[in-house]
């Protein structure tokens, strides 16, 4: 699958947690390619699918930062803002958080 366009970032996460990776500049398109897998908890299987992300990343020396944690609102709320003054661009990571599975 692949999105055309400005992305300003891309990540991965599942209920509670999140990876998303902010490059200082926004990139054109992304492309990503589920794959399925079957964890194997103690209880009972459960299908997951993992995603493998290709992007085009910057290679004229800028940074891309990574935000690693739990989806709280208040915590991706200043990450996105700190992001934000980094970066020059407005950057909303309450975007992770899907009130519709709450």
């Amino acid at each position: 699958m692949s999105i055309a366009g400005p992305i300003d970032w891309a990540g991965v996460g599942d209920t509670y947690f999140a990876m998303v990776a902010v490059p200082s500049k926004r990139l054109e398109g992304w492309s990503f390619t589920p794959r399925n897998m079957t964890s194997q908890p103690m209880v009972k299987p459960e299908k997951r699918l993992p995603d493998d992300g290709l992007g085009a990343v910057p290679t004229d020396g800028s940074h891309t930062i990574v935000y690693t944690g739990p989806k709280d609102h208040y915590l991706l709320t200043q990450a996105g803002t700190n992001l934000s003054q980094v970066v020059g661009r407005n950057i909303d990571l309450e975007g992770l958080i899907d009130l519709w599975l709450v």
